[in-house]
């Protein structure tokens, strides 16, 4: 247990880091961007992190299982290979001509070459630096990890800064993202290939179909909760761009920002370190300490995320126009509406790979669908009735809240049914 909190705060530390630079430079960015700027590059975002969810059919998430390093440097290598193919599927679709006058039916932001070549480009970025951090997390280098996070966050900071003031790109914002990530992924690759490029002599045609044989339950099972994700946390921004003004979609963007900071601070430090911990307790059928530390960390994460909370919810109108300028209140008060939603978020989040860890992957999208549902349903309610805006995230907000509370009861309960049985087993044995 020791390793693992060290591994938590070495993640943390590191994250701290990369997170204050753009929560220092925010300030500054609002006031070289405009809420529009902020909304186009949310909307950007929102669409290319749809396809990243499932660019490897979801066998990235087994990188990290394979007990060999040949094994999983094969997984590491199919993961790479489907999301090649995606990243170019995604190009052929949105710079064909035969879908242009479609897209652009879809949003504004979907017109034009520069999105068709920016979004393949973003989608393959991302994906290879999560498999690479997740090959990283195999190999417990979190202490690099954490200087690589500093590293990708001042590249993104200081970039975007330089492309605001001078007006560069007509997307700073996107443009500045993809350097910092492109920067990212060549630092990861420079340490790959220096320690462990051996091993890719060992993959091969045969071993690649072996390994997605193998665990092909990841796109099996976990694909489609992993497309219900990805339509969940990205789907409401392409609905806001259809039904609500790029003003509040900038508003709304700035607010996920700074709500959103504790969450990759933290709860996905948190998770990266738990998942390999959780993957040792399960290979060791030690699932009484499994529930154990999982009511600990939840405990933990709620005490800690409920004083900022707190204050966010009393005043973050007001906290929002002093930091970042009178033209940013609005998204203070969405803050202020929010907060206590993403407390929730906050401290459940770092438990949804648990779920693969148990081989629970039908479980965790009946969880998917259930949150799906209950959320959109709040959605498209307010939008039918033409509820005002702070109605609508207040709606929002309680179903949020509502549908991470039901995941976290399912996972207590299939984590103590597991502990139980464990228990019986080894009373058995005594007698």
């Amino acid at each position: 247990m020791a390793s693992f909190k060290k591994n938590i705060l070495t993640l943390i530390a590191g994250t701290l880091l990369a997170q204050a630079l753009p929560l220092i430079t925010s300030p500054i960015l609002t006031r070289l961007f405009s809420a529009e700027d902020f909304g186009y590059f949310q909307l950007f975002s929102s669409v290319g992190s749809f396809f990243i969810a499932i660019s490897a059919l979801c066998y990235d998430f087994a990188i990290i299982i394979p007990k060999t390093m040949k094994k999983a440097i094969n997984v590491f290598a199919l993961s790479f290979l489907f999301t090649f193919i995606i990243s170019a599927v995604v190009f052929l679709f949105f710079y064909g001509i035969k879908y242009t006058s479609f897209i652009k039916s879809l949003s504004p932001i979907f017109s034009g070459k520069t999105f068709a070549v920016l979004l393949p480009f973003f989608i393959f970025l991302m994906s290879a630096n999560k498999f690479l951090i997740y090959w990283n997390n195999r190999k417990e280098n979190f202490k690099r990890q954490a200087k690589n996070k500093v590293i990708q966050s001042l590249v993104i900071s200081l970039s975007s800064i330089a492309f605001g003031y001078y007006g560069v790109f007509p997307n700073g914002l996107v443009v500045a993202y993809l350097f910092g990530i492109f920067v990212s992924v060549t630092i990861l690759v420079y340490w790959f290939i220096h320690e462990d490029y051996y091993l890719l002599k060992t993959i091969t045609l045969k071993k690649l179909c072996a390994v997605s044989r193998e665990f092909r339950n990841f796109p099996q099972k976990t694909i489609f909760s992993s497309l219900i994700n990805a339509l969940y946390n990205h789907g409401k921004i392409i609905i806001f761009a259809n039904f609500f003004s790029p003003v509040f979609i900038g508003n709304y963007s700035l607010c996920v920002r700074i709500l959103g900071a504790p969450i990759t601070l933290v709860s996905l430090s948190v998770a990266d370190v738990l998942f390999k911990k959780a993957v040792d307790w399960s290979n060791n059928e030690n699932y009484q300490n499994l529930n154990f530390n999982l009511k600990k960390v939840f405990l933990g994460l709620f005490v800690l995320g409920l004083i900022p909370a707190t204050i966010i919810f009393l005043w973050g109108g007001s906290i929002f126009k002093t930091i970042f300028g009178s033209s940013w209140e609005t998204a203070g008060k969405f803050a202020s509406i929010l907060s206590l939603s993403f407390l929730m978020e906050f401290s459940v989040t770092p438990f949804c790979r648990v779920f693969y860890v148990l081989k629970k992957q039908s479980l965790y999208l009946k969880w998917e669908l259930i949150r799906f549902t209950v959320v959109f349903a709040s959605i498209w309610t307010c939008i039918y009735y033409n509820f005002s805006e702070v109605m609508f995230l207040q709606f929002m907000a309680v179903s949020v809240a509502f549908s991470y509370g039901i995941l976290l009861y399912f996972l207590n309960g299939e984590t103590k049914k597991y502990a139980y049985k464990c228990l019986k087993d080894n009373w058995a044995t005594l007698f």
